[in-house]
């Protein structure tokens, strides 16, 4: 069941050449909206205000990730937010860091110094330096890996459904 929510089986290209290949992003905002659904914060570190997705760095999602903006997500408002500066995104409850944050990665997270933040990006290595979701490709289909033990120190607590599914790294 949570295969099919998580879009696991969801192939990137066609099997015939018929239909039009489903979005890589689309699929990608899909995994980050759903994430969310299998993470537990702290108590009260979810505040009565929007339910907050930040996109650090050149944002990869373009378009795809506005059928997000709007949809309600652990009964507060879901909104996103593009910057450029971890700064202007500190108020996030998921925060997509994207590749283009490669040099500046370890003050990203030294910045977010283990707030309750939950972090996703899709770039190599980014889950053993800190990173608490990454997304990679693996025969033409979107899969995770999951850095426990940094999620653990920001005081989030991963759905064991969800770790079951991932490919578990440390740092």
């Amino acid at each position: 069941m949570l295969m099919a929510v998580m879009g696991l089986s969801i192939p990137l290209w066609p099997l015939s050449g018929k239909a039009a290949p489903v979005s890589e992003y689309r699929v990608k905002a899909a995994f980050v909206y759903n994430f969310a659904k299998f993470v537990e914060w702290p108590t009260g570190a979810l505040p009565p205000a929007p339910f907050v997705i930040g996109i650090l760095g050149q944002d990869p999602f373009g378009m795809e990730i506005e059928v997000l903006d709007g949809k309600t997500l652990r009964n507060r408002d879901l909104v996103v937010i593009r910057s450029d500066t971890v700064e202007e995104l500190m108020n996030s409850d998921v925060l997509f860091i994207s590749a283009s944050m490669k040099g500046r990665l370890t003050q990203v997270m030294e910045r977010l110094n283990h707030r309750p933040v939950l972090t996703v990006s899709d770039s190599p290595g980014f889950a053993q330096g800190g990173v608490m979701i990454n997304l990679y490709t693996q025969a033409n289909k979107i899969r995770f890996e999951i850095n426990p033990r940094i999620a653990e120190r920001a005081g989030l607590k991963i759905s064991s459904h969800l770790l079951r599914l991932a490919r578990i790294v440390a740092e």
